[in-house]
């Protein structure tokens, strides 16, 4: 029987970025908005970066990995 807990992905973060400097009210804000989509703090800014970086580099980078 398989563990409970988040879906695996084929590729484990092995990595950690630098923190980043927020204010409380940033703080606030983005726990709040992790909260809402039902995501923890990490996986909800992993998401959003995600998002930005294939806009910003351009889908088709991705769409043939």
């Amino acid at each position: 029987m398989r563990k409970r807990g988040r879906p695996l992905k084929n590729e484990k973060a092995c990595l950690v970025l630098p923190p980043i400097r927020v204010t409380k009210s940033q703080s606030d804000m983005y726990r709040k908005a992790a909260e809402i989509q039902g995501k923890n703090l990490s996986s909800w800014l992993k998401d959003i970066a995600d998002k930005e970086a294939k806009v910003i580099l351009g889908k088709q980078i991705y769409e043939s990995a």
